[in-house]
């Protein structure tokens, strides 16, 4: 299987995801929060957060990682009874520019039951139906393809398929992804969220997506302090925080920080021995007025660059870099180094 992008919810509010990391929240009122009391985890697992979010609210991904044929994968709780709401209930979205969308919501009244019946729709045309009880965590992995004429889906929930179709819509191939308030005078919850861009099956079985956190895990997994580089930057912390960098106000094209940890198996609070490392994704977010960077994800020796973006004056801009292996050759072990790489370009 090929990642595209991975993503760990940490502490940050919706407002700090909206305002500083590149997503939107497009509803006011209510909460979107990370929230450390409802996670999707295995034994161990340095899983520390979910996002939580109440009815009525929903939040969408930066437009930046989205591609118009993959698969989007995440698990979901419903704390409550289903909260039914079309627009900021669902518990899914793959959204195009046009506002067309595949999407999935609880359509019985709200509140009435503990068993949802989550309905799946292409565009305005439903395919089908699936049930979802609350109090558990469900894996739900979607198959989508909306760079054709006839936009297709393929549901799967633990693994299992529950729901495909199609219908003709038209050919897009910009967007993002989102996913609502779907608990009824309670709390939804998502834990974490992957994006492959590979096609074929596998990636509908349950994965687990942690988070290390540069600052917060220097304890355990080693000083992420610049290791190299020309020119001052910093690595942030979780929540992020624009209090805790270090502004490089005359930065030009060279200018770049790299910084690594210890391997991961010495790292506690990823307590990633006896675990497969499947791929790792690096996320950078950049202020500025006309300089470009770029995110790479480094090993031990060497750095895999992700795409490049031109941060607008006040405004945060997103970008990211994704590795299903070590840049320097081989498969990802909890005996890697794992680095980030700032780069003016």
């Amino acid at each position: 299987m090929s990642v595209h992008w991975s993503w760990a919810f940490g502490a940050e509010s919706g407002a700090t995801l909206s305002g500083d990391m590149g997503w939107t929240v497009p509803v006011a009122g209510g909460t979107v929060t990370g929230d450390s009391g409802v996670t999707y985890t295995y034994s161990g697992s340095p899983t520390r957060y979910s996002m939580s979010l109440s009815s009525f609210r929903h939040i969408r991904t930066p437009p930046a990682v989205f591609i118009p044929e993959g698969w989007l994968a995440m698990p979901i709780y419903c704390a409550t009874n289903w909260y039914s709401e079309a627009t900021n209930g669902t518990i899914f979205e793959v959204v195009a520019t046009s506002g067309k969308r595949i999407y999935a919501y609880q359509t019985s009244p709200s509140g009435t039951a503990p068993t949802g019946t989550i309905e799946v729709f292409v565009g305005s045309t439903s395919v089908g139906t699936f049930n979802l009880q609350v109090n558990t965590w469900y894996y739900v992995a979607v198959k989508y393809k909306i760079d054709d004429a006839n936009w297709s889906v393929d549901v799967f929930v633990d693994g299992a398929s529950v729901v495909s179709g199609t219908s003709a819509e038209g050919s897009e191939s910009t967007g993002t992804y989102g996913f609502g308030g779907f608990s009824y005078a309670g709390l939804a919850h998502v834990g974490q969220m992957i994006v492959y861009d590979w096609t074929g099956t596998g990636q509908e079985d349950p994965q687990f997506v942690t988070r290390c956190d540069p600052i917060s895990d220097a304890g355990s997994s080693g000083a992420w302090s610049p290791s190299a580089g020309t020119d001052q930057f910093d690595v942030i912390d979780s929540p992020f925080s624009t209090a805790t960098y270090t502004e490089n106000t005359s930065a030009s094209v060279g200018d770049y920080v790299e910084c690594r940890s210890s391997p991961l198996t010495d790292a506690s609070q990823l307590n990633l021995s006896g675990v497969t490392v499947r791929s790792v994704s690096a996320h950078d977010f950049s202020e500025g007025s006309g300089i470009s960077v770029k995110a790479s994800i480094c090993d031990a020796s060497a750095c895999a660059s992700g795409g490049a973006v031109t941060p607008s004056t006040g405004i945060t801009s997103y970008c990211f870099s994704t590795s299903d292996t070590e840049p320097s050759g081989g498969a990802w072990t909890t005996s890697s180094t794992i680095g980030v790489k700032h780069e003016v370009v």
